[in-house]
């Protein structure tokens, strides 16, 4: 989505760069699994055991093992922030900041 000159979101309008992401063509091509180190192989291999295929952006942060862990310990201490918010409106405050940041659900 685009901010319109008012600076408010409009109309669901994606362009083509948009509609390849959300497909998973991309300039930038995910890291090989198999060539990545012990922990980050096994964290993708979680992923792909609960979710059926690892996350798709921790296949570009891989690219960087720094940066990868570095992401995954931030976002393990979410989780563990996240016990002040009930857990009945966690999916809620999730969808709203996602709405807030212009990301679509």
């Amino acid at each position: 989505m685009r901010r319109g000159a008012n600076g408010s979101w409009g109309a669901a309008q994606l362009d083509l760069e948009e509609v390849a992401m959300l497909e998973g063509k991309t300039r930038i091509r995910p890291v090989d699994v198999e060539t990545l180190p012990d922990d980050l192989r096994e964290t993708l291999e979680e992923q792909r055991k609960l979710r059926g295929a690892p996350l798709y952006p921790y296949l570009f942060y891989a690219r960087n093992p720094a940066y990868f862990r570095a992401a995954q310990a931030m976002w393990a201490a979410l989780q563990q922030e996240t016990k002040r918010v009930p857990a009945t409106l966690r999916a809620l405050l999730n969808r709203r900041v996602a709405w807030w940041n212009g990301c679509e659900f």
